[in-house]
């Protein structure tokens, strides 16, 4: 069960920080991190189609995690103890299901006229995956989920998902990233200019936060 976010909290800490009651798109370039949930991730990519500047270009953003376990039979045994050749043909695999699956948020933005891009990457861990990527490729504009669909309520204004709040805290400031749960706008972490006096303590946050420790 993922640890309720007190947002506000983030608020306090740096005046850049600011919760917004109505969702901007303005880049030339939006990237929409997808997962493979692609019930909750077809909601975010269909909110952001409806909310984008016309002529933004959306990019499609998912960071992959090969398995650590491969199926042997009816059990998954961990990758390091099987053969080289079967782990291989495993994570060909996955990547097969991947593309597939990238190819199905692709044909949502295509049915809908919008100018796309598509784009992945692999990782060990998917939060921090998305945390370089935006640093290696300059990445102006991210929209992510909050939390997954099933959380939702009408009256949420926190983060959930604990790649949300990974990925708020440590993405590079220059990058606007706004949460989005269940076609909702939920949360933005606007750009950063934080002072050297003044920097997210996300220690003293957590702390705040005991469930997340």
């Amino acid at each position: 069960m993922y640890p309720l976010v007190d947002t506000s909290y983030i608020k306090d800490l740096s005046d850049n920080i600011a919760e917004e009651t109505r969702p901007i798109v303005v880049e030339d370039k939006i990237y929409v991190a997808v997962g493979k949930d692609f019930k909750d991730s077809r909601l975010t990519l269909q909110w952001v189609i409806e909310n984008r500047g016309g002529s933004t270009i959306i990019c499609i953003l998912h960071v992959h995690q090969p398995s650590n376990k491969v199926p042997f039979g009816n059990i998954s045994l961990l990758a390091g103890i099987m053969y080289a050749q079967q782990v291989s043909a495993y994570h060909k695999t996955e990547r097969q299901a991947m593309l597939q699956l990238l190819e199905k948020y692709n044909q949502i933005c295509q049915k809908a006229g919008v100018v796309t891009e598509v784009h992945h990457i692999e990782a060990d861990c998917i939060e921090n995956g998305i945390v370089e990527y935006i640093v290696k490729n300059n990445v102006r504009s991210l929209v992510m989920g909050a939390a997954a669909s099933k959380q939702f309520s009408k009256k949420m204004v926190n983060l959930k998902s604990k790649k949300a709040i990974y990925v708020c805290f440590h993405a590079a400031a220059s990058c606007e990233i706004q949460f989005i749960c269940k076609r909702n706008f939920i949360f933005i972490r606007r750009k950063i200019r934080l002072k050297m006096s003044k920097k997210l303590d996300e220690s003293k946050w957590k702390a705040n936060n005991k469930e997340l420790a």
